[in-house]
């Protein structure tokens, strides 16, 4: 019985305690985790001291991320000139290289299937991480040779490289119809892509009769809503609001344009027009799509 009671407590103690844990307000698990930049490494080779039958290679990590276990390739060559012809190639393992520190491995070139040979007098290329396996943030300075080397990296070539920002999808405004009611004219303008139009203004050059060209005409204005992907807006010029000298549009030629400050950055840019009698030639199907 005292034992049943003592199980009893313990159990109602448990359930306590993980009822308080989870309703413990000093107990805060943040609903967007801070993730920290992935800093790159950059492995380089900083100096070779021959001596004899090996050679004392420094290593460089010269940037922030941590590098991991890689190779070294030694290419020893038959004689002290590069055109002597490649003799040996071996490889070493390099130990992890943690960021902004240095390590340095000893190639013994009496490793290559127990030839002796030396490093002394001979012309050698070394390259570390010869497979390509790590991702670093310059590729191109993983190799030493005995008259040359990299050029030094630039001192912001460690710094982390922000990834394009992905492309934003286009607007594309087209006028699709007009139509003419005494004195007023009614612009659908279109937004046949899939970015958003911001606001812009409609101009209408109204001729003084009924061919391009003709004198005596007037140009009006108007304001040109937001127009969302997909989506058409009304535009209304009312000549008789405008005060125009005109009292009704009539038989006169007309030229309309869109965007007329050529302000909003389009998929397309030259199909923003419409005339009385002619209008841009239909856009491909799939224009939109493009990138």
């Amino acid at each position: 019985m005292f034992m049943a009671c003592l199980l009893l407590i313990a159990g109602s103690l448990f359930q306590s305690t993980a009822q308080a844990q989870d309703g413990n307000p000093k107990i805060k698990v943040p609903n967007n985790p801070v993730i920290l930049p992935a800093y790159l490494p950059d492995l380089r080779i900083n100096s070779v001291k021959v001596n004899g039958i090996k050679a004392d290679v420094e290593v460089w990590n010269r940037c922030k991320g941590d590098a991991p276990a890689s190779r070294l390739r030694v290419e020893l060559y038959a004689g002290s000139t590069k055109e002597s012809g490649v003799y040996k190639i071996f490889e070493i393992d390099v130990p992890p290289i943690a960021g902004e520190t240095k390590t340095t491995v000893t190639p013994d070139a009496t490793s290559i299937g127990g030839i002796k040979y030396t490093f002394e007098g001979k012309y050698y290329r070394l390259s570390i991480d010869p497979h390509d396996k790590i991702k670093e943030t310059v590729e191109g300075n993983n190799w030493f040779e005995k008259n040359s080397a990299p050029f030094p990296d630039s001192a912001t070539s460690c710094e982390i490289v922000k990834p394009p920002p992905a492309a934003v999808a286009l607007p594309d405004l087209r006028i699709t119809k007009v139509t003419i009611n005494g004195h007023k004219m009614f612009v659908e303008i279109t937004n046949q892509c899939k970015g958003n139009a911001p606001a812009n203004r409609l101009r209408l050059s109204l001729y003084g009769g009924p061919q391009k060209g003709s004198p005596g005409g007037e140009e009006l204005e108007a304001d040109v809503p937001a127009i969302n992907a997909g989506a058409k807006a009304t535009v209304t010029f009312d000549l008789i609001a405008y005060s125009s000298k005109f009292t009704t549009f009539g038989d006169k030629y007309y030229r309309l344009d869109v965007d007329s400050s050529d302000k909003v950055k389009e998929k397309i840019e030259d199909n923003n027009w419409w005339e009385k009698n002619a209008g841009p030639f239909p856009d491909p199907a799939n224009e939109c799509d493009k990138k």
